[in-house]
């Protein structure tokens, strides 16, 4: 199993494929939710009113993606739009 990355000091546990499976499989809960059924993930039964946190474990598992791949690259990401200030010459 790959080593965790580490990232301006922060790190994650997980390996891109295990992030990639754990999204679709929220994915998935989030679609069957969304349209009324019911789900189970990791032996957890999720409904109709588990639709934020729901949101929030792929927000995160994304986070934990853009890190890992921030991490492999050796280019940390800024969270946000990244804000262009001109240089005005003077003289």
């Amino acid at each position: 199993m790959p080593a965790a990355y580490y990232v301006a000091g922060m790190s994650t546990i997980w390996t891109l494929e295990e992030l990639d499976a754990l999204i679709a499989d929220w994915k998935a809960a989030l679609l069957a939710v969304a349209s009324g059924r019911e789900y189970t993930i990791s032996g957890q039964s999720v409904r109709h009113h588990s639709l934020p946190e729901i949101r929030e474990q792929l927000a995160y598992l994304q986070r934990e993606r853009q890190l890992l791949l921030a991490a492999q690259s050796g280019r940390p990401r800024r969270p946000g739009p990244l804000t262009v200030r001109p240089v005005i010459a003077r003289g």
